[in-house]
């Protein structure tokens, strides 16, 4: 099962001094797939909806809360959880590094002297604890808590009203008898208010064995004079078992749309 750790995260900007965010996140997925040695062909159907809040404690600190909801449906069996999240966000200025390709902020400043060139680069860490409240098709229901990391890093070069960004996050949740280590990583380029972007993210059950693969394309349209945004997102998308590696895998859809207001 997928994790919806990526979902409404601030990546690698913590909030302002005394500045709120509220964001709110819809994810869907279809993966059609062919179980090992049976060659019975399942379909997975899997749906997010997240909500997190942030406050900028200082310009170095954000408190952060989130809580989501996820359904797995496969073979008429239908898993349920709720997930509670709190942690704080911290400023990693020392972490932040150029992901940007080698000397491209300097060729541009030689090639565009006329333009004024800006480059920022950031990083924050996330920790928190979580707790988790799963229900499967028998009823039976499980209670679990466990703790995060994050680490997201952001290179930004901007010129004038465009601009083009890198950014790789890596986390893990860590559970009484098990691990989930997630990955992403997103190019970007945008011009006012619109950006569009090619993402990739990863997730792997340590203990299962289970990972998802997925790329998708984003599309941002945020007013510059205005403090909400709304993303959408389509791709594609692998899941299998690595510890089944006769796993015949084929592509899943997935789609998703995400709200942010900031007060």
């Amino acid at each position: 099962m997928a994790s919806a750790a990526f979902s409404t995260h601030a990546g690698a900007w913590v909030a302002h001094e005394g500045q709120t965010k509220l964001s709110f996140s819809q994810e869907r997925y279809a993966n059609e797939f062919i179980l090992p040695r049976t060659g019975v062909r399942q379909t997975l159907h899997e749906s997010y909806q997240a909500a997190l809040v942030e406050y900028g404690v200082s310009e170095n600190f954000t408190l952060s809360g989130k809580v989501f909801k996820s359904r797995f449906a496969a073979d008429r069996r239908t898993t349920k959880r709720n997930e509670a999240q709190i942690g704080v966000m911290m400023n990693a200025s020392k972490a932040a590094t150029g992901l940007l390709p080698p000397y491209l902020f300097r060729l541009s400043k030689s090639l565009l002297p006329r333009l004024k060139l800006h480059r920022d680069k950031r990083a924050s860490l996330l920790i928190g604890r979580f707790e988790r409240h799963s229900r499967n098709h028998n009823n039976l229901r499980h209670i679990t808590d466990g703790s995060f990391t994050m680490l997201a890093m952001a290179d930004k070069i901007t010129a004038g009203r465009l601009h083009v960004m890198q950014e790789i996050e890596s986390g893990e949740t860590r559970l009484k008898y098990r691990m989930e280590r997630n990955a992403l990583y997103r190019f970007s380029v945008g011009y006012a208010a619109w950006q569009i972007s090619s993402q990739a993210a990863q997730f792997q059950d340590e203990n299962t064995g289970f990972v998802s693969l997925s790329h998708s394309y984003r599309l941002r349209y945020k007013p510059p004079d205005d403090d909400w945004e709304i993303t959408l997102g389509r791709g594609q998308r692998r899941v299998g078992q690595v510890l089944l590696p006769g796993t015949n895998l084929l592509r899943g859809r997935q789609w998703s749309l995400e709200l942010q207001r900031r007060f």
